[in-house]
């Protein structure tokens, strides 16, 4: 099939329709050629995961490292409400909150927004 852009003859002009075969010497050659690249290739690649794995690690590490007080803090304020779960629960229902632990409100939290029912007889709190 003819070329439709003449502009182009020219770098087709070294092509032939039929590949040419060399000697051997040549093919020899081009395998070597070939897994010598591929063997850096893959070098590379390893080389270049080991990088990033150790950068993930490090990252992690430090980002571990630096939330350490966060996570006690966590497991203390888990422990501390569970604690006070089993005193009120060891209290009986009705009993109302302990000495020095404030009084739970039930409501409804979406979206940052408190929504609380709040019964006709029950006196309105001040700035609501």
């Amino acid at each position: 099939m003819p070329n439709p852009d003449p502009r182009f003859d020219h770098l087709l002009q070294g092509l032939s329709s039929r590949p040419q075969g060399g000697n051997w010497l040549q093919k020899a050659g081009a395998v070597v050629v070939t897994m010598v690249v591929f063997a850096l290739a893959m070098t590379f690649s390893v080389v270049l995961f080991a990088v990033v794995a150790t950068l993930g690690l490090l990252i992690w590490g430090w980002v571990w490292w630096k939330t350490r007080e966060l996570r006690k803090v966590m497991r203390e304020h888990a422990a501390h409400h569970a604690r006070a779960a089993r005193e009120a629960e060891a209290r009986g229902p009705g009993a109302g909150p302990g000495p020095g632990q404030a009084r739970r409100d039930a409501g409804i939290v979406l979206e940052g927004e408190v929504i609380r029912e709040v019964p006709d007889d029950e006196p309105r709190r001040p700035g609501t």
